[in-house]
Parts: C-alpha cells; structure tokens; sequence
C-alpha cells in the first residue's frame, strides 16, 4: 500500500493583515478523495502538530461536492490532531504532499524538519508534490547531493500574477520568484486560475486550487505505472 503524508500548515494570520488564513480546502480534499479511491493510506501532518486552521474563504454553500463530502468526513477531523513533522520519519512514506494555502508562506519555507524530511523521502526514491502555495515547502530543500531539489526540474506554483490578482502581492513573499531562485524552471498556469500541473523526475507541483484534482490524478498514475 502507498503511504502518503499530508502535510496541511499550522499557521493561521494573514502576515499584517487582521485576517484569517491557513490551508485551503480544495487543496486538502480533492488529493484525499483521489489518494483514498486508488487505496492509499494518508496521514496529515503539521509543523507543529496539532491542530490546524482552514482558511474560511476556501469553503462557501457554492463549494464543490467533494469538498462538501471531506467536510463532513472523518478525514476532517483528523485535521484537528495532525501528526507534528518531527515525529514523522521518511522512511514510513512513499509519498509526502504539501497542501498549499496562504498558511504555508509563514511555517513552511524556513521549517528545517520539513525539509529534511522531504529531502530524505525523495533521497530513498520517494515522491514530493506541493500544490498552489504547497510550494515554499519546497524552496529550501536541499537534497543529499547537496542541490537544490527545485534545481533543473520543471515546477510551477501559485503566480505572481496570481497573487497580484488576490490582492496580496505586498503581503506575502513570491513563490514564482523563489523557485526560479532555486533554478526550477517554472512555468505559471496560463490564464490565471486554470489547472496546470508539472511532473519532472519523482517532483509534482500544481499551480493553484484549480489544479489539485488532476495533480493527484498524475501522482496515481505514476506510481501505478512505477508499480508494474
């Protein structure tokens, strides 16, 4: 059976802003409903563990149904005790999924047990993906070759374009402009808001909330297709 830890962030203050944030609905649901229909076992993480905070913007009665469907779930729930990353270790994860979210850009980035963690998951063989803001858990990665994990890979993530559309640009850090920092070759969804996926070499990133079903889709067939 794969195994899959979910990593949802823990933080829940928009940087200035008298807002809430944290991680975004989609972004949670549609991986868990695709990892679960092709079998997998999932557990859900944080920094720190614990509790963690949906971002109230990412869910409305205009929801979809699966999102609707996870709200109610048992899965749901689990998100109020998630697994603290220190406690998680790679060798018990086949695949480590960063959900994205405004959340991320505070507690993801500069979390060196989260990289570590990633680093050793894809060292063993492992897969990594990330989704919309997921991404800048990925920036700092370094893996034990001494690279960069972004380095050379195709990748993609939330857009500056995006985020200007948001209203967030001088609230949050650029995650496009971090990624090409760290040499991904990064390339945005086009027009803003579609799906757009990148796979490169055991590496998935999604663009935006858009893209979160078919990056899912991918990772399934991927390693069903590594599997044979």
């Amino acid at each position: 059976m794969t195994r899959v830890l979910l990593v949802v962030t823990g933080h829940g203050k928009l940087g200035s802003l008298d807002r809430p944030t944290g991680w975004y609905l989609p972004e949670v649901a549609h991986p868990y409903h695709e990892f679960k229909k092709a079998g997998y076992e999932i557990v859900f993480a944080s920094p720190l563990g614990g509790k963690t905070p949906m971002d109230p913007s990412s869910y409305n009665e205009e929801s979809d149904e699966i999102s609707k469907e996870f709200i109610k779930s048992d899965a749901f729930k689990q998100l109020e005790t998630t697994k603290p990353v220190t406690e998680c270790k790679a060798a018990d994860y086949d695949l480590i999924f960063l959900a994205g979210g405004h959340g991320t850009v505070f507690d993801f980035p500069d979390d060196k047990n989260l990289a570590t963690l990633i680093a050793k998951i894809y060292d063993k063989g492992g897969y990594v993906a990330a989704v919309c803001h997921g991404p800048i858990g990925l920036i700092n990665v370094k893996l034990g070759n001494g690279e960069y994990l972004l380095k050379d890979k195709a990748v993609t993530g939330f857009s500056n374009e995006e985020e200007d559309a948001a209203g967030l640009t001088t609230v949050v850090p650029s995650l496009e402009d971090a990624m090409k920092a760290r040499g991904g070759k990064y390339v945005p969804a086009s027009p803003m808001f579609t799906p757009q996926i990148r796979a490169d070499n055991r590496l998935f990133t999604g663009a935006n909330p858009a893209s979160a079903s078919a990056l899912a889709e991918e990772i399934v067939r991927t390693i069903a297709s590594a599997s044979k």
